[in-house]
């Protein structure tokens, strides 16, 4: 197995990046306490284990399947936590009103086989699919 810049293999499934399991736990932190406020269950471990298990089946499960989906198909992906969208989140969460951006599954070039159209459909919409199937 060739290994690349980031420290993963290429096409192997579920295996993270050096960054991402970083971004990955600290967006996880950000939107469950983010989601915490907006429904006034910080201060209830009942209520902040549902929220922690919303966001980890929502927002997760819902951008690791884009990049597994990628991943499948001969991409480079991986997901990216973008600081000022989990920052917007916590601020506007205060407000009662929550704008969540939390970041994205970065999709880089493909390493095997030729990038098509209907490949970029195949990560949009799979995984969309799949993601609501699972849970």
């Amino acid at each position: 197995m060739r290994l690349n810049y980031w420290g993963g293999g290429y096409g192997v499934p579920f295996r993270p990046y050096r960054h991402e399991v970083r971004d990955i736990v600290i967006a996880l932190i950000a939107m469950t306490v983010a989601f915490a406020l907006l429904f006034n269950t910080l201060f209830s471990t009942d209520g902040l284990i549902a929220t922690f298990i919303a966001v980890l089946t929502g927002f997760l499960g819902h951008e690791l399947m884009h990049r597994e989906v990628a991943r499948r198909l001969g991409y480079i992906a991986y997901f990216r936590a973008w600081w000022i969208g989990l920052l917007l989140a916590l601020v506007t969460s205060i407000f009662h009103v929550i704008i969540a951006l939390p970041g994205a599954t970065v999709i880089g070039p493909k390493v095997w086989g030729y990038p098509s159209r209907r490949d970029e459909l195949r990560i949009a919409s799979q995984a969309q699919q799949l993601t609501w199937s699972s849970q």
